[in-house]
């Protein structure tokens, strides 16, 4: 605690104490209009109700009543009734002998009342008491409070750096099967390969530099996903049927970059790669309103044992998962079907609900400070 502040809690005592001595002298006194015996008679006493008032606020509360030791606290609590009780009776004693010299006619009938000083006494007490749980509660909550927003920019923080390590991950993983399709037509000689330096030019174009914010039109991530399965086509030429449809107002929508890319790649390397012959691939996509349906279907031979572990081990596909939660969140559904022949991933997405809150020990706190995350 700073000087300053000590300074202010002192003087703030000080004031209380000073009111409730003011009160008591005129609250006893103004009836018969004997303020000044009063004032000594309320000055005598007041050291028993300090002293209890701070045993109770800064040692019973503290030790027994927050930390849920019940029994204690009361054991206790009865102990400080008795003993306040004991030395008040001594101190209105000693009041007699000093202000009326055992004369109990000469002194303030209001100060011959045994129960109605008690009373006095505790509602003093009472009340500070209320006022440091209340003060107690007030802190706990600020306390609170801050830690939720600290615990809160620490997951913000901590999601924003886990994005761009997965994101991160997806260039270098495509870039790695583009350049081995592009490696494999230079080694064949063939007459398409400009075709294909220029397609992965514009990919790397994208990849590069528009995919450096959070979001980006779905028209470009559908032009990117295109120019991708042209040079698949390329590579497979008529080995596999390829379909891709994309309905509704795509045009003014925005979504996460590089999200709808690894399934296509995933039903490629981990699916029409290894059939025979008579391999396929439909796509489809469709955007009702703010919603956006995807679903990609890919042939696949048949179970063998450890192929089928590639389509739900893949780095591609589980870090688009990964995405697809911190992004989206609830709003975001995927649905994989991994059968014998055929395998399917039906993903939906509402657009406009890009994830607004962050679990915290078992709750959802709205993220209202103004911070986003960079994705």
């Amino acid at each position: 605690m700073s000087p300053y502040k000590k300074y202010i809690r002192i003087l703030t005592h000080l004031l209380f104490w000073g009111t409730v001595l003011l009160f008591y002298t005129y609250f006893y006194g103004h009836t018969y209009n004997d303020y000044y015996t009063t004032f000594l008679f309320v000055c005598l006493l007041l050291p028993i109700t300090i002293a209890t008032t701070y045993f109770v606020n800064y040692y019973l509360i503290p030790r027994y009543l927050l930390k849920k030791n019940y029994k204690f606290f009361v054991l206790y609590a009865i102990y400080s009734l008795i003993f306040s009780a004991y030395f008040e009776l001594i101190i209105v004693f000693l009041a007699y002998v000093i202000f009326a010299d055992l004369n109990v006619s000469k002194m303030n009938p209001l100060t011959k009342d045994i129960f109605f000083l008690m009373v006095g006494l505790y509602f003093v007490v009472f009340f500070a008491v209320v006022v440091k749980m209340l003060k107690n509660w007030y802190e706990i909550q600020k306390n609170n409070q801050q830690l939720a927003k600290e615990m809160l920019e620490a997951e913000l923080k901590l999601t924003e750096a886990e994005l761009k390590v997965l994101k991160g991950q997806i260039h270098p993983h495509f870039l790695f099967n583009t350049l081995n399709n592009l490696y494999g037509l230079t080694l064949a000689k063939s007459d398409i390969a400009p075709r294909v330096v220029l397609l992965v030019s514009n990919l790397l174009d994208y990849l590069l530099y528009q995919c450096n914010t959070p979001q980006v039109n779905l028209k470009n991530e559908i032009d990117h996903i295109s120019d991708y399965l042209e040079l698949e086509k390329i590579r497979y030429g008529t080995h596999i049927q390829v379909k891709f449809a994309a309905h509704g107002k795509v045009t003014d929508q925005k979504i996460a970059p590089m999200l709808l890319l690894p399934f296509v790649e995933n039903s490629f390397k981990h699916g029409v790669s290894h059939a025979v012959k008579d391999g396929f691939i439909d796509i489809k996509l469709r955007v009702t309103g703010n919603e956006l349906y995807f679903t990609i279907k890919n042939s696949k031979i048949a179970s063998n044992g450890g192929l089928d572990d590639c389509f739900s081990q893949g780095i591609g596909l589980q870090n688009v998962k990964k995405r697809l939660e911190l992004i989206y969140g609830k709003h975001h559904r995927l649905v994989i079907e991994d059968l014998d022949t055929t395998y399917k991933c039906s993903l939906y997405i509402a657009l406009n609900k890009r994830r607004d809150y962050l679990s915290i020990s078992g709750k959802s706190l709205k993220i209202k400070s103004g911070k986003s995350v960079s994705l």
